[in-house]
């Protein structure tokens, strides 16, 4: 017969038996969702992967051959080489400008052609429209057109306007502002009637069927509403509409919205795993495992991260066809990558631009709180509809010369050029 000393010792040896295989449960699960987060999601809030310079290499070859196609179908063709130049006099759905810069990097010897890859995206998007639905302005702000081999190409088949580089009109914000004024006057000058202007970076490359999900997001999200249950226009309400921003800029924050957002998420979660322990064992769970369970979803919603949890519709981002599965939330104030804005907004927007030149603020700052002092809604559709392609100018000095020189390697490697246009 066990005295009461040993029976304790039982007790408190089966307890801290069963503590220990509770806390060795919880390790294992949250290893097991950094692992699958780390293997399955495109990224997250804690951490940002690295793109491999292999990939990074591969992905620009298959962007500038498929640049070298729609250049060859273009090239020659006298009809497809006006398709998509202004018209003054012609009404189109979307003017598009595309704001490129030179690229190389006299230290680290780059030479990305963003330019080359964005405008073949453009005219291979382009050219699924019925003609007449787009015109097409490169606005090159820094070089004349005579020393850039890329924008040469480029306008054998659209129009380019030179913004030659002027550092003696401030800092560098400032410049960028001046250029970004100039840009839309030029664009909103040679494409007057245009429904839209979409406005691109040239390191920003539109993704499959842009357009057609375009024009089902604008008809169907933004310029309707509903009031009462009736349907109503609130286009005259639309500032911009963005297309791209940072992956950092869709995290977690800590400001409230975010910490309601993530903790909604666990009780939620903490409520599933309640009831399915109810149907199973027909019994109340502990307060102990509700609240390991409760900071179990919470880690797990910051290590999947939001744009994840909220926005991704699935791993490996097959966009929604038609455009029906985005969704429609309030931008931050940075990022102009892909922008667009209805005509009616520009010409106060060019003023407000050239009127103040002596703000410090980023370019995409100051437009952001103009569209929010004068009331006007803005947008960013996501998943994006467009990609970020500046993957090495968008890294710093070292990784530049590093990306560069492994490049040199692997061509004397494989003795395969690469395909520069």
């Amino acid at each position: 017969m066990m005295n009461g000393y040993t029976a304790r010792t039982i007790f408190h040896t089966k307890f801290m038996k069963r503590i220990l295989k509770s806390i060795l449960l919880y390790i294992a699960l949250q290893v097991s969702v950094v692992y699958v987060a780390r293997r399955l999601l495109p990224k997250t809030d804690v951490w940002r992967h690295g793109v491999p310079y292999s990939r990074i290499l591969g992905d620009e070859i298959n962007r500038l051959e498929l640049a070298r196609t729609i250049f060859n179908e273009f090239e020659g063709n006298d009809e497809l080489s006006q398709r998509f130049r202004p018209d003054p006099d012609m009404n189109v759905k979307y003017g598009v400008l595309v704001v490129t810069s030179d690229r190389s990097d006299k230290v680290a010897g780059l030479n990305a052609q963003y330019a080359t890859e964005t405008v073949s995206s453009l005219l291979h998007e382009g050219l699924k429209l019925d003609p007449g639905r787009i015109s097409i302005l490169i606005c090159n702000v820094d070089r004349t057109t005579i020393r850039r081999r890329d924008i040469r190409t480029i306008s054998k088949f659209v129009d380019v306007i030179d913004l030659p580089w002027d550092s003696g009109n401030g800092n560098y914000l400032q410049q960028q502002r001046a250029d970004y004024a100039d840009c839309l006057r030029q664009v909103a000058t040679n494409i007057p009637n245009a429904e839209y202007y979409l406005v691109l970076e040239d390191d920003a490359y539109l993704k499959v069927d842009f357009f057609t999900k375009l024009d089902y997001i604008l008809k169907r999200k933004i310029s309707v509403g509903v009031e009462r249950g009736e349907p109503v226009d609130r286009s005259a309400t639309v500032g911009q509409v963005k297309f791209y921003v940072g992956p950092l800029l869709s995290r977690y924050h800590t400001d409230i919205g975010s910490l309601l957002e993530i903790l909604s998420m666990s009780f939620v979660l903490m409520g599933l795993a309640a009831l399915v322990y109810y149907l199973v064992y027909r019994s109340k769970i502990s307060v102990i495992y509700l609240i390991a369970i409760f900071q179990f979803s919470f880690v797990s919603c910051v290590i999947i991260g939001r744009n994840n949890i909220f926005f991704h519709r699935n791993f490996y981002e097959k966009d929604p066809l038609d455009g029906a599965g985005y969704s429609i939330i309030k931008p931050p104030g940075c990022c102009m990558a892909a922008v667009l804005y209805p005509r009616r907004v520009l010409p106060e927007l060019v003023d407000f631009l050239g009127t103040s030149p002596r703000n410090e603020e980023p370019v995409d700052v100051a437009i952001a709180g103009y569209f929010e002092r004068k009331n006007l809604r803005q947008f960013l559709i996501y998943p994006h509809l467009v990609r970020h392609i500046g993957d090495v100018s968008s890294n710093n000095r070292k990784n530049i010369i590093k990306w560069k020189t492994w490049r040199s390697e692997e061509r004397h490697s494989t003795n395969t050029a690469l395909p520069w246009i």
